[in-house]
């Protein structure tokens, strides 16, 4: 009888684990969280954020108001200066600076699926070691996100926010780890609203421990101006 009572228990109470362990406690920060996200197939559309409140139609999430300032810092004033066009159809342009490192792989602005996209990579002997992606979309479509298999989950989620004069940039910094033993990877996603230009989009993962600084630091390097 004692045995039945205990599986009983035990059949009530995993259950209710499994479902309140991603959720934050009363009190507790939302804007830095360390969570462990196990993805039972391996798959999974990242970044993760326990505030489901925030979660759009097309599986991207907004920002939270309340994150506090980004802190990662780096001199950028030798980095190179790169200048985008917001072509054919918008007016102005993008300037961004970037690592000696990485060299534009985009020779012009190009059009996928209705936004504008220019991709800069890592000039390496390690394929795909550093990528930089900004794209420019009609409408807001919150954080960035992407879908990858083969993953053991996110490791750890954090956002911030970057002041500028045209209004905050918002920045999600989380990191990958994988099945097969792969080096975890971290990630940069961002987006801005601002108040005079068009919306933006930055995705951007590399590796190493530094690359989330170098790509804060690249983002608040960020500017448009109208000619």
């Amino acid at each position: 009888m004692e045995f039945r009572l205990l599986l009983r228990w035990l059949s009530l109470t995993v259950p209710l684990t499994a479902c309140t362990s991603e959720r934050p406690r009363a009190g507790q920060e939302t804007t830095v969280d360390t969570m462990m996200v196990f993805v039972a197939e391996g798959t999974g559309t990242y970044p993760r954020i326990a505030d489901s409140s925030r979660l759009l139609v097309n599986g991207s999430f907004r920002s939270d108001p309340t994150s506090p300032p980004c802190r990662l810092v780096l001199d950028t004033r030798e980095w190179a200066s790169f200048r985008v066009p917001v072509a054919p159809n918008g007016v102005g342009f993008w300037t961004v600076r970037l690592p000696q490192t990485f060299k534009d792989r985009t020779s012009k602005a190009r059009t996928s699926l209705g936004s504008q996209w220019v991709v800069w990579e890592e000039d390496s002997t390690v394929p795909t070691r550093g990528h930089f992606r900004l794209s420019f979309r009609e409408k807001p479509q919150g954080y960035p996100h992407l879908t990858i298999g083969g993953t053991r989950g996110q490791t750890q989620v954090e956002e911030c926010r970057i002041p500028t004069q045209d209004g905050p940039i918002s920045v999600a910094l989380f990191t990958i780890a994988w099945l097969d033993g792969r080096a975890d990877r971290p990630y940069v996603v961002a987006y801005w609203e601002p108040r005079r230009g068009p919306p933006v989009q930055v995705f951007a993962t590399g590796i190493g421990p530094d690359v989330q600084r170098q790509f804060v630091a690249a983002l608040r390097t960020l500017q448009y101006s109208r000619p």
